[in-house]
């Protein structure tokens, strides 16, 4: 009987093995083949087949769908492009992933990295020595985010960035391989080892890359410090963590989105944010609201419905 649960348990294993095997064989697929101004396209095509064929997608799709509708109060948004929002990330991440590094159609992101060289260079002639934290907000995809901070890193001539993040390593490949110089403090793990990580990389190097804009229920394994801000007309809050650290070390908070758009990425960046001041969570509040309104169909929490709206415990 244990021969037959040996032999039962390595075809599993096996089998297991081959599907990841297709399933990165059929990504790479994608990355070589498919351009990036189509991945919406497609992303749409996967959203329309996997509606069709699944209950459980189509229940999701709808429930991004209300989540915005919820969060604007109204029912007039884009629901097709809401719908496709987790494909298109899916996507838009084996192309970091897979493609080429001199991938030819990377260029709207070289020109990103650009824009953010001369507003931090702004930054730094205005507020010398103080610390400047990167706030790109969850939109398009985490890692064509972190793909431009490894483009920004290189021009502001730096050997690596930090970022806070809850995202698992390796989702996709080998991290280490794709962004080797982008170095995580896992939220997810130890939010208070990440908090002594934020400190130390402003202290040494100036800089450090944090999601201000995650809705503090994305975070549920870790301690929810929040803040009350108005949001949407309706009292909301979101993490106090970078208001806390920042303040005292004078930090600058740089708060962004990039939007992807007939295959081109689009940066909309805010005025910098003296997390000192009083009235930073609030500023903040409000560049987060502007974003998702120019931007909701492809805001990547929107399987959240929760989203800033809840009780927490701090």
């Amino acid at each position: 009987m244990r021969i037959f649960d040996s032999i039962r348990i390595n075809y599993n294993i096996a089998v297991l093995a081959l599907m990841k095997q297709a399933k990165l064989g059929a990504a790479s697929v994608v990355a070589q083949w498919i351009p990036l101004h189509l991945i919406e396209r497609m992303a749409g095509v996967v959203c329309l087949l996997a509606t069709r064929c699944s209950n459980e997608h189509r229940h999701a799709f709808a429930q991004r769908v209300e989540t915005v509708q919820a969060i604007l109060a109204r029912p007039d948004v884009d629901a097709p492009r809401i719908r496709m929002t987790g494909i298109l990330e899916k996507l838009l991440d084996i192309k970091v992933y897979f493609a080429d590094s001199v991938y030819s159609e990377w260029g709207s992101i070289d020109r990103i990295a650009i824009q953010l060289q001369k507003r931090i260079a702004e930054m730094q002639a205005r507020y010398p020595d103080q610390p400047i934290v990167l706030s790109p907000f969850h939109y398009a995809s985490q890692y064509v985010n972190m793909l431009v901070c490894e483009q920004l890193r290189i021009r502001l001539g730096i050997d690596s960035l930090s970022v806070v993040t809850a995202v698992e390593d390796d989702v996709y490949g080998a991290d280490v391989e794709r962004i080797p110089h982008i170095k995580r403090l896992r939220s997810y793990l130890d939010g208070r080892q990440a908090s002594l990580g934020v400190v130390r990389e402003m202290k040494r190097r100036g800089f450090v890359i944090l999601f201000a804009d995650v809705p503090p229920s994305t975070l549920s394994t870790t301690p929810m410090e929040t803040v009350t801000v108005e949001l949407f007309g309706k009292q909301g809050r979101i993490h106090n963590g970078v208001f806390r650290l920042g303040g005292k070390m004078r930090a600058l908070l740089l708060p962004y989105y990039i939007k992807l758009s007939e295959g081109q990425f689009q940066l909309t960046m805010f005025d910098a944010i003296e997390l000192e001041q009083k009235q930073a969570p609030q500023r903040l509040a409000v560049n987060i609201a502007q974003a998702f309104i120019d931007n909701h169909a492809q805001w990547l929490p929107s399987n959240h419905p929760s989203f800033y709206y809840f009780s927490s415990s701090k």
